[in-house]
């Protein structure tokens, strides 16, 4: 994704979505770990429900959330490990806004890939922004000397 405006939209999607499935496979981990028989397709079909709760709940803490971390963060951490810490500590934030330890941590291991994925991304488009340039700059210096 080229523009900043693309990573947030698809951050502010995903983070519902990659939260909703942290919950139902700690669910499922949960009950089989307990000895519980599970149907899987029950646990499935719940996921449109919790796909509704999670954009009600956590919308706009994802916007915000998306915001913070390409417009302010993105530019000015050069460290990559010190941009997924700050991550993890905006999704667990942001998890803690449903006021519990349980939904701060899946916003932490949330805000972490999402992090991964949106420094990833920059990263890989500032890398072909920075090629195409020297690219058109040694262009321009080849055919000048012609």
């Amino acid at each position: 994704m080229k523009s900043p405006h693309k990573r947030i939209i698809l951050s502010s999607i995903l983070i519902p979505i990659i939260g909703t499935i942290l919950t139902i496979s700690s669910g499922i981990y949960t009950s089989i770990s307990e000895g519980e028989e599970i149907i899987l397709i029950e646990r499935l079909e719940g996921i449109p429900l919790l796909l509704i709760f999670a954009y009600f709940f956590v919308g706009c803490q994802s916007v915000l959330f998306s915001l913070a971390l390409e417009l302010v963060i993105q530019n000015r951490i050069k460290v990559e490990f010190q941009f997924y810490i700050i991550s993890t500590i905006l999704g667990f934030l942001l998890g803690m806004s449903l006021l519990h330890i349980y939904f701060g941590i899946i916003g932490a291991i949330t805000g972490l890939i999402i992090g991964v994925i949106v420094r990833t991304n920059y990263l890989k488009h500032k890398t072909l922004t920075k090629d195409r340039s020297e690219y058109s700059r040694t262009s321009s210096i080849t055919q000048s000397r012609r």
